[in-house]
C-alpha cells in the first residue's frame, strides 16, 4: 500500500471507532496513532516521500481546519490548496529543487472535479462494475489535464537545495502563524 492509503484507511478506521465509542481523542492526537502504527508496521516509511508529505499536509490541514471550516466550499478549496502548497513548498524544493506556483491553482480546479465526479463514480463502480469504462474515461481525461497543466513551466523556480535546518524553521513558523 502507498503510504497516503495506509494513513487514509487507519486514521479512518480510528476515527470511526472513536466516534462509535464516543471517546472524543481530537483528530491530531489520532494522527499521531495514526503515525505510530504506520511506523510500527514499516519503519523504513519514513524515507518515503509519500509518507512526508502525506503525514505533514494531513498535520496542518487538521490544525488550521477551524479557521476555515465555516466558509464556503470554494474558499474551503482555496485554504486547501494553499495551506497544502505551503506545507509541501519546503519538501518539494528540499528533494526536487523546484515549485510550479501554478499547481495551486490547479488544485482549486481539480478538487471539486474529484469530488464531485470522481469519488461518487469510484463507490458506484464498486457496487457496479460495470462502470469501471466510465471510470477509466473520466479518470484519464483528468490524468491528461493534470499531465498538461503539470508541463505548464511559466509558474515553475528553481531552487538551491534547502539545509534542513531551514526547513524546521520554516514548519516552525507555519506552526507559529497558527498559534
Amino acid at each position: 500500500y502507498t503510504s497516503s492509503l495506509l494513513r487514509a484507511s487507519i486514521m479512518f478506521i480510528l476515527s470511526s471507532i472513536n466516534y462509535f465509542f464516543k471517546f472524543e481523542i481530537n483528530k491530531i492526537d489520532i494522527m499521531l496513532l495514526t503515525l505510530v502504527i504506520v511506523i510500527f508496521i514499516n519503519p523504513f516509511i519514513v524515507y518515503d516521500i509519500g509518507f512526508i508529505y502525506s503525514y505533514l499536509i494531513s498535520f496542518f490541514l487538521i490544525l488550521f481546519y477551524d479557521k476555515y471550516k465555516n466558509k464556503n466550499y470554494f474558499i474551503k478549496v482555496v485554504y486547501t490548496s494553499v495551506i497544502s502548497f505551503l506545507v509541501s513548498f519546503p519538501i518539494t524544493v528540499f528533494y526536487f529543487y523546484e515549485v510550479n506556483v501554478f499547481s495551486i491553482i490547479i488544485n482549486v480546479l481539480i478538487v471539486p472535479i474529484v469530488s464531485v465526479i470522481l469519488i461518487p463514480l469510484a463507490i458506484i463502480t464498486l457496487f457496479f462494475p460495470i462502470c469501471d469504462s466510465i471510470m477509466f474515461f473520466f479518470t484519464s481525461i483528468l490524468e491528461d489535464i493534470s499531465f498538461f497543466l503539470n508541463d505548464i513551466s511559466f509558474m515553475r523556480f528553481i531552487f538551491c537545495k534547502p539545509s534542513i535546518i531551514i526547513v524546521i524553521l520554516y514548519f516552525v513558523i507555519i506552526y507559529g502563524i497558527y498559534r
